[in-house]
């Protein structure tokens, strides 16, 4: 078609022909819903993501404070008994330094009265036989005493010998022993508390960091929302 046809043919089909041509035309420009709508739903998803994760971190936040509290209230539960036991040990120690000498006392009371037994026996032997050494015609009865006398001094010697070792036995071994004991669980009181305070030194360390941690993460999670809205 040659070009003054196709002016005249233009020209017979009117304004409105013109306007649906030009829009019908190739290479146009038209409206995309699909895409503008793609893009909120993004939009939409990105805003959920950022408040799920703050929301998530503040979550963490709420667990450390109290994973970390329970933590410090165990471990000062732990060195109240520490302390506790150590004091009870200590009690123990000086009851017994009361109570030792209280031992020794009444073993050495024994002891003299054992060696008192000892020499009534050997002086009234010593009477006896003194008695009955004039004596001419009393040989049964003679023998009876004096051999009831030899008797009782033999006796009593062997309680003296007892209770002297008794008392050997009782301030060589026996209380050394005892006092070695309660002196040792001292010891190991106080160690247990020195312990039991650094575990709970250590605890709340371990508390300041684990907050510190999760406040970071909360402030992180707070700045990114923010900065993506703005």
């Amino acid at each position: 078609m040659s070009r003054n046809c196709f002016a005249r043919t233009l020209g017979r089909l009117g304004p409105l022909a013109l306007l649906g041509f030009a829009c019908a035309a190739p290479g146009a420009a038209g409206p995309a819903p699909d895409a503008a709508s793609g893009d909120e739903e993004a939009v939409a998803e990105e805003d959920l993501e950022r408040a799920h994760a703050l929301e998530l971190a503040e979550m963490e936040q709420a667990k450390t404070l109290r994973e970390t509290a329970g933590e410090r209230a165990d471990a000062e539960t732990a060195l109240r008994d520490a302390e506790v036991e150590l004091e009870q040990a200590e009690l123990r120690l000086r009851a017994f330094s009361a109570e030792r000498q209280v031992e020794i006392d009444e073993e050495r009371l024994a002891l003299d009265r054992a060696r008192g037994n000892a020499s009534d026996a050997e002086l009234e032997l010593a009477e006896l036989e003194a008695m009955y050494a004039e004596e001419e015609f009393a040989g049964k009865t003679k023998e009876l005493v004096l051999q009831r006398g030899r008797r009782q001094l033999e006796l009593a010697r062997r309680g003296l010998g007892i209770h002297e070792r008794k008392l050997a036995h009782l301030t060589e071994v026996e209380l050394p022993a005892k006092e070695s004991e309660r002196t040792f669980a001292v010891s190991k009181a106080r160690a247990e508390v020195e312990q039991a305070r650094r575990a709970l030194e250590l605890t709340e360390l371990e508390a300041k960091i684990s907050l510190a941690r999760a406040e970071e993460a909360v402030r992180r999670a707070k700045e990114k929302a923010e900065k993506d809205e703005g």
